[in-house]
């Protein structure tokens, strides 16, 4: 077995000299083929190489993954907080919403009932006011039912204003 340093990879022949006696008898020529360690070979280099770019890729990749994930984790914070806002905004519609529609119903009432009672006391008394002379038994004067008419009316003016005030608050 022979060693040799610095040899490339390839066929060599090795002439080997013999000498007897201090004189050159024969020379043999013997073919070698020197191969090459795996490192030294082509396809070692290129596995390095693809191993390099694989490297570079993932550590690009991670690098990009990380700079995505906080941009996205930034936006999902912002987005959450927005929602919040917004959330909050729409509970306190919600609740004006409740106290107008309460007052809504106040005003409904106040249309049903006290409204009501006066008018209809006001058409009774217009009514006997116009057929009063038809009317023998009625224990007031025309004088008096006018009167009585007039204060019904100033009570359901009160009412109207009343409710109107209500409705003016209702546009806050």
């Amino acid at each position: 077995m022979l060693f040799f340093n610095g040899l490339m990879p390839g066929t060599y022949d090795l002439e080997v000299k013999i000498l007897r006696f201090g004189q050159e008898e024969t020379i043999h020529s013997l073919p070698i083929q020197v191969k090459a360690n795996f490192i030294e070979t082509p396809f070692f280099w290129m596995i390095i190489g693809f191993s390099l770019l694989l490297l570079v890729y993932f550590i690009f990749r991670y690098y990009f993954n990380s700079k995505m994930k906080r941009e996205l984790e930034a936006k999902v914070e912002r987005r959450t907080l927005q929602l919040s806002q917004t959330n909050e905004k729409l509970k306190e519609a919600v609740r004006e919403i409740e106290d107008q529609n309460l007052r809504l119903q106040e005003i409904t009432w106040d249309q049903s009932h006290l409204v009501r009672a006066p008018l209809t006391k006001a058409m009774g008394i217009n009514q006997l006011l116009i057929k009063y002379s038809k009317y023998s038994k009625v224990a007031k004067s025309k004088e008096e039912l006018e009167i009585e008419l007039l204060e019904t009316l100033k009570q359901l003016d009160e009412i109207v204003k009343e409710t109107h005030s209500k409705s003016e608050n209702l546009k806050k």
